[in-house]
């Protein structure tokens, strides 16, 4: 069994960064049995993929140094614990995956009701040595780019039959890893004054427009709360065309 600071951390409702710093202070100063580690690893597999677990630097110090001891044999077990989140293919194919498969985002006969897509920015380097620039002219374009499609009940005429109707709409998705959303977004909660990057600065911008022409651009830390988000903005647009 866990002690209960410990297993009350692993099983908080919102884990972030914050969640993970204070856990790793719990789990260097208890001295956990091999198998309590393996009821850590297990409950940290239930975490959001999109929230970095960084080792204390002690931990990473140990991994340097020589011998058995049973402290360094201990940091090395906490380590196993650690991942990192990079902004990868892969990553962003977890996200197109988790977005499209989930059932909160589903037509009635049962297929997605989202497409999603890689947008590809910045410049890319080929195999004959040239390079080529993506995104351009489009400053602020969202990692991930989509077709959202709505359907409701209605009558296309006074006098035709109420059928079902569907109609497609253009979304984007900035994921952002956990704790990064910038200042001025419209999801942002805190109290941030940092000055934004220019990148995040083109971001905001293309938010703001895209949302006074009733369109959809969101910035999330976890993919399900943009799967939460799309939901939304589908039930908003239903509710107006309805």
């Amino acid at each position: 069994m866990l002690p209960a600071d410990v297993n009350q951390l692993l099983h908080t409702t919102r884990p972030d960064v914050a969640t993970w710093t204070a856990l790793c202070r719990l789990l260097d100063a208890a001295s956990l049995s091999p198998q309590q580690l393996g009821e850590v690893k297990k409950a940290l597999s239930s975490w959001p993929r999109e929230v970095p677990r960084k080792p204390l630097k002690d931990w990473q110090k140990s991994a340097s140094m020589t011998g058995g001891s049973q402290l360094l044999q201990y940091h090395a077990a906490l380590l196993s614990l650690c991942c990192d989140v990079t902004e990868t293919e892969a990553l962003y194919n977890y996200y197109i995956a988790q977005i499209s498969t989930s059932p909160k985002l589903r037509l009635r006969d049962g297929s997605p009701a989202v497409t999603m897509w890689r947008q590809l920015r910045g410049r890319v380097q080929l195999q004959n040595g040239t390079s080529i620039s993506l995104g351009d002219g489009q400053p602020g374009l969202a990692d991930l780019g989509g077709i959202m499609t709505v359907e409701w009940f209605s009558r296309p005429s006074e006098t035709a039959p109420r059928t079902w109707q569907r109609l497609s709409l253009y979304v984007e998705g900035e994921i952002k890893t956990c704790g990064n959303l910038p200042p001025s977004a419209r999801e942002y909660a805190g109290d941030s004054k940092r000055k934004l990057t220019p990148t995040e600065q083109d971001q905001i911008t293309r938010q703001q427009a895209q949302l006074a022409r009733g369109g959809f651009y969101a910035f999330a830390d976890r993919v399900e709360e943009l799967v939460d988000a799309l939901v939304r903005h589908r039930d908003d647009v239903v509710a107006r065309l309805s």
